[in-house]
C-alpha cells in the first residue's frame, strides 16, 4: 500500500526532505509525525477502512500530511479543490458520503450547505512537534486510496475509486 511504501522511506531516510514548499521543508520523520497525529484524530472520529475523507486544502505540506493521515486511518481521500464552485464541492462530498472533511477556515463557505454536515478537522491543530506513535496500517492493496470525479461534461459528475494497488503499480 502507499502507507507501507511511505513507512519504508521514513525508516530508510528519516531526516531527508520529504516535502518542500515556499521555503518550508518537512523531513520524512516530521511528515510521518504530523500525518500520524492527524490520523489518530481521524480514528477518534470513527474513520476507518473504506470511509471517505474530503480534503479541502490548498497545495501545501499540510495537504500531503492530510493525505497520508487519511491512509493511516485506513480511509480514502476525496480531493476538494477550493477553486471549485460550492455546489460542485457539496455534490462530491454528499455523493460519496464523506465522513470527515479536512480543511482550514477558508473552506467554511464552500461546505456550508452540506447535509448531513460531516465533521471537520483543521490540520493546523495537529502540527505540534511532540512525538506520536504511528497508527497501525489498516489498508489493504484493494482498498480505495482516493476518489476522483469526472468533469461532468456529459451529465452529472461521477466518482471513480482508485485502489492502493493501482497507484503502487503506477509508481
Amino acid at each position: 500500500t502507499l502507507t507501507e511504501l511511505f513507512q519504508r522511506q521514513v525508516e530508510t531516510t528519516p531526516d531527508a526532505i520529504a516535502v518542500a514548499f515556499d521555503n518550508h521543508c518537512l523531513s520524512y520523520r516530521e511528515l510521518d509525525q504530523r500525518s500520524s497525529r492527524l490520523g489518530q484524530a481521524l480514528r477518534a472520529l470513527g474513520v476507518g477502512p473504506e470511509d471517505i475523507v474530503g480534503i479541502a486544502l490548498p497545495r501545501s505540506p499540510e495537504l500531503v500530511a492530510s493525505m497520508l493521515a487519511v491512509w493511516k486511518a485506513g480511509a480514502a481521500y476525496l480531493p476538494l479543490d477550493l477553486d471549485y464552485p460550492a455546489e460542485r464541492i457539496q455534490l462530491m462530498a454528499t455523493d460519496c458520503a464523506a465522513k470527515v472533511i479536512i480543511c482550514g477556515p477558508e473552506a467554511a463557505p464552500l461546505l456550508a450547505g452540506l447535509d448531513p454536515a460531516p465533521a471537520t478537522l483543521d490540520p493546523a491543530d495537529y502540527e505540534a512537534s511532540t512525538a506520536v506513535e504511528t497508527p497501525l496500517d489498516l489498508t489493504h492493496p484493494r482498498n480505495t486510496a482516493y476518489i476522483i470525479y469526472t468533469s461532468g461534461s456529459t451529465g452529472r459528475p461521477k466518482g471513480v475509486a482508485i485502489e492502493h494497488r493501482s497507484v503502487v503499480a503506477f509508481l
